[in-house]
């Protein structure tokens, strides 16, 4: 989470042009301390800042205390080490400032798309809801329709047998009109035979009488 803790950190705090301004204007006591020397001294540095804590910021005397070989620079080349210490824990600074932005940011962000996904999975959810009631109320539709056509089914047969026994009726109704018909045009032919034949009688009965008269008178 810290620049120091890079593989790379030493890159950091390598400062070429202070090592070569304290090698050449005699900054440093020990005139035999080389340019690999001072490199050294920048190893120490970084580990000196990989050994604090986070967020901690050495002062100078905190500084050389932790480097007791800092004793032995002039002092200039002390304050191009404290600069190289103060210029790193600035970036550090800047860092964990980015990194802290960078961290919020992205659970905001993290947040959001949550929130965006429970959405949607409430809208989906209730979508489920509708589209399975809607599914219930069609099937309870369609149970009606087949209800109401068995419904029709039954009354179609029930209207057909009432129309069967309807016409069975009619036509017996029929029939008995036609045998009633019949039974009077024969009543009526019988009754004009009976009226003939009485005429008939009665005119063979005055027959008779005449007859009888005229016999009666002979005599």
């Amino acid at each position: 989470r810290r620049l120091i803790d890079d593989k790379d950190a030493l890159a950091l705090v390598e400062d070429a042009a202070a090592a070569n301004q304290a090698k050449t204007k005699g900054f440093l006591r020990s005139r035999n301390l080389t340019h690999e020397e001072w490199a050294e001294l920048e190893v120490q540095l970084v580990e000196v800042i990989r050994d604090q804590d986070e967020g901690v910021f050495l002062s100078s005397e905190m500084l050389l205390a932790a480097m007791p070989t800092l004793v032995n620079l002039e002092d200039d080349s002390k304050a191009s080490l404290i600069a190289i210490y103060e210029r790193h824990m600035r970036y550090e600074e800047a860092a964990r400032r980015t990194l802290a932005t960078a961290e919020a940011e992205h659970e905001k962000r993290e947040a959001d798309l949550r929130r965006e996904r429970d959405a949607l999975l409430a809208e989906r959810k209730a979508l489920l809801a509708s589209h399975s009631a809607r599914e219930e109320e069609l099937q309870a539709e369609l149970s009606r329709s087949a209800a109401a056509i068995e419904e029709a089914k039954k009354e179609a047969a029930d209207a057909t047998l009432r129309a069967s026994e309807a016409e069975a009726v009619a036509e017996a109704a029929r029939e008995e009109a036609s045998l009633k018909r019949e039974t009077s045009k024969a009543l009526k032919e019988e009754v004009i035979e009976n009226d003939r034949l009485t005429i008939a009688n009665r005119n063979r009965i005055k027959a008779l009488e005449t007859d009888l008269d005229a016999a009666r008178e002979e005599k």
